[in-house]
């Protein structure tokens, strides 16, 4: 797969980010991008990245451009955080066999390159390179702390003590 440089250098940094320092570099990175299994779409402004209907079990890895992740629900939407180039999405989903997604990521600058990494390669990514499994457990071990610091701020007793949490955590 062809990718200018500030694409390679976004997946590396993504690869980092989710796989852990030794797979940005290397025989991991190489291969992921040259075995022909990821896939490369391009988005327009607006356009649908990922919601719950078309939630798929893989690695989505921004290499270009941007994204805004968002909640539906009654018929209206809550931003919850942008992701852009060097980010990755995806991971809630990927080992899991309930698709279901909360979120819709979708666009928000033009254009946005997406590599999506399907679940049986990140699986045979894993089995060939251990340290990548361990990486992804280090990334996952740190998205449930971050959930859990967001649980305790959420069930704070008082106003104050809900306040203080998220002050603290911000």
């Amino acid at each position: 797969m062809e990718l200018a440089q500030e694409e390679r250098i976004a997946f590396s940094q993504a690869l980092k980010k989710v796989f852990g320092e030794a797979a940005a570099s290397g025989d991991f990175a190489k291969k992921t991008l040259t075995g022909g299994r990821l896939s490369a779409i391009e988005f327009s402004v607006g356009q649908t990245i990922s919601h719950d209907k078309n939630a798929t079990p893989a690695l989505g890895f921004i290499v270009r451009g941007g994204a805004e992740v968002v909640r539906r629900r009654a018929g209206s939407e809550v931003f919850l955080r942008k992701i852009n180039a060097g980010d990755a999405f995806g991971a809630a989903r990927l080992f899991s066999d309930n698709t279901d997604c909360v979120t819709c990521i979708r666009a928000y600058c033009e254009p946005t390159l997406v590599l999506f990494m399907p679940q049986t390669l990140a699986e045979d990514m894993m089995l060939t390179y251990p340290h990548a499994a361990l990486g992804y457990i280090r990334f996952l071990s740190e998205k449930i702390r971050f959930l859990n610091h967001k649980m305790a701020a959420f069930t704070a007793d008082g106003a104050t003590a809900k306040l203080a949490a998220y002050i603290r955590r911000e």
